[in-house]
């Protein structure tokens, strides 16, 4: 276990990371709208596809989350004998992972309705729509990333033991999102 100083080292280099990353997400998101904004309904458009990335990006992040928490053998050994149902256990893990996908899209997804509301001058119901993006969306993420969880955790399995493997597999998602870039 790390000690109190650490952790909250570690906190406020995470706050500070996401602080900046919010912020060039928000500048990024600006610029190309403000070069966008001349044409008709381009901006919309570019919200949609943006929030579509971001999206992909949580989907990610909740297989990650999901990972740990869900195949996690420390914490299967620790909580094996503590008076909770496997099936309490599941809920609680279920609403964490929730917590914890609905802040970070709350970060990532909220300053782009804010850009994207001042820029079309939107009313205020806008605004409060937009907090229950981050609800919606969640679910549909969290639909995605449980589906593809098993597999994921057994292709980790897989490559965790398997050098060329994991470098075939790496090689494999380089090119792919290279030729997807290109």
């Amino acid at each position: 276990k790390s000690s109190p100083r650490t952790a909250a080292i570690r906190f406020i280099g995470l706050l500070l990371v996401m602080g900046l990353l919010i912020f060039v997400e928000t500048y990024v998101y600006r610029e190309i709208l403000d070069k966008l904004s001349s044409f008709p309904n381009a901006p919309r458009s570019f919200t949609t596809l943006f929030l579509f990335v971001i999206s992909l990006l949580l989907i990610v992040n909740c297989l990650f989350q999901g990972e740990k928490l869900f195949y996690d053998e420390e914490d299967r050994k620790d909580t094996a004998t503590l008076p909770i149902t496997p099936a309490k256990r599941m809920l609680y893990k279920f609403v964490l992972l929730f917590l914890i996908q609905f802040v970070l899209g709350l970060a990532l997804e909220y300053p782009i309705f804010l850009s994207f509301g001042m820029l079309a001058h939107k009313m205020i119901f806008f605004y409060f729509k937009g907090l229950l993006y981050p609800v919606l969306g969640f679910f549909f993420e969290a639909g995605i990333a449980l589906i593809l969880l098993y597999p994921f955790h057994l292709l980790k399995q897989f490559l965790s033991e398997r050098p060329l493997a994991q470098f075939l597999v790496a090689a494999f998602l380089l090119g792919a999102l290279a030729f997807a870039y290109g």
